[in-house]
């Protein structure tokens, strides 16, 4: 089921990051895909761009084999956000501004059947809301590669619930931050390969 840290409730001016965990259930996720990245540019849907027209039809997930369900926020090696329709229409009041929803590409791995009703959730929303010097960074060389923890200042989230982070000065955070009305909505609901991790906080 989703796994929330550090309580929400306590914390209401906090941001949240959606990452996958399926730990202590028995799912299915994404094993794999058959497209060549060096041909269709993945980044771009987890990079804050509306993406124009379809998937080329070569650009394929595989699902892990077996009689599990299929998690609603299966884990995969592009790191694309995929929700199923009901986490989708759970958290739509939050995200219907600021994401684009582009069917999903799953399909067995044996059979080759396409398997529907998930989304890929473009997330659309960037904002510069990172206290770089309340958090954690890491370094490409001389330049700011990324955070190994975030501090995320709640005066410049501009009231959004669902976005990615700017990474100065012109750089996309590819995960997925979330506000605590997102998440607490989620919490005791039974939706699975999903787990929320709380940002650093000005107060902290």
């Amino acid at each position: 089921m989703s796994s929330v840290k550090n309580k929400p409730s306590r914390r209401p001016n906090t941001f949240w990051r959606l990452v996958p965990n399926t730990e202590g259930i028995q799912v299915r996720v994404i094993k794999g895909y058959d497209f060549d990245p060096g041909k269709f540019d993945y980044l771009q849907l987890i990079q804050g761009t509306f993406f124009k027209g379809n998937l080329p039809p070569d650009v394929r997930l595989r699902l892990e084999p077996g009689s599990n369900p299929l998690a609603d926020y299966p884990g995969n090696a592009l790191g694309w956000p995929i929700m199923s329709e009901r986490l989708v229409k759970a958290l739509w009041r939050f995200i219907k501004d600021s994401v684009q929803l582009i069917p999903a590409p799953l399909y067995e791995r044996n059979s080759d059947e396409l398997v529907t009703g998930y989304s890929i959730v473009n997330v659309l929303k960037i904002l510069n809301c990172i206290d770089v010097s309340r958090s954690v960074p890491w370094y490409d060389g001389k330049r700011l590669g990324g955070f190994y923890e975030k501090c995320i200042d709640p005066k410049r989230t501009k009231k959004e619930h669902i976005f990615h982070c700017r990474i100065p000065p012109k750089g996309v955070d590819y995960g997925v931050t979330c506000s605590y009305d997102l998440v607490k909505s989620l919490v005791g609901k039974r939706f699975t390969g999903m787990a929320f991790l709380r940002c650093r906080a000005p107060d902290d």
